[in-house]
């Protein structure tokens, strides 16, 4: 719906059409949510801080997260290129968990071990009221917004298993070893 995703789709229907013109093989990889040391935004580091200072809570804590490391990424297109995996396809690149495992394994890397809580269901619903009036807020001041609230209720679930019928990927590992990466690169830098 987002002019990111109408963009994204167009230029996934001109690499087809040209791959169908020209008679060229082609693939294409839909990263979900693709974190990494070198974020501009550093978009989980506010989680990340959240964990710290106890602030964080469940919302839903079967909510899916889809976050992919970015070596993951890279990972998976090193493999295209070596294996020639050039199959007129489109796969989904992520490393889909519920929110409880990814807390858990944030937790982990942090050093963080004090017990994360729920929220009860009207609260959540007063919660993402909060997130629609924070839509309206500048950028950093955007604590909640609507788009925060979805990745903290989300049972959508982006499936990998496409791309592991062509190789072996071990999302867990990558995932965990990313969020160990990031842990390290905000320490060093000292923003968390």
């Amino acid at each position: 719906n987002s002019v990111y995703e109408k963009t994204k789709l167009e230029a996934e229907t001109l690499v087809k059409q040209y791959g169908i013109s020209k008679g060229l093989n082609y693939t294409i990889l839909r990263p979900s949510n693709i974190f990494g040391e070198n974020d501009k935004w550093n978009k989980l580091l506010a989680l990340f801080i959240s964990l710290k200072r106890k602030y964080f809570f469940y919302l839903n804590p079967n909510a899916i997260v889809n976050y992919v490391y970015v070596k993951q990424v890279t990972h998976i297109i090193r493999q295209i290129v070596d294996r020639n995996v050039f199959n007129n396809k489109i796969y989904n690149v992520n490393s889909p968990c519920k929110i409880s495992d990814f807390i858990l394994m944030i937790k982990n890397k942090l050093g963080v071990y004090h017990k994360t809580i729920s929220i009860p269901f009207p609260i959540s619903l007063a919660i993402k009221v909060l997130g629609k009036i924070g839509d309206f807020l500048p950028q950093k001041y955007q604590v909640l917004n609507s788009g925060k609230y979805r990745e903290l209720t989300s049972l959508k679930y982006y499936a990998t298993d496409e791309i592991k019928k062509e190789m072996e990927i071990h999302e867990m590992k990558f995932l965990e070893k990313g969020i160990e990466n990031l842990v390290r690169h905000y320490e060093k830098n000292n923003v968390l």
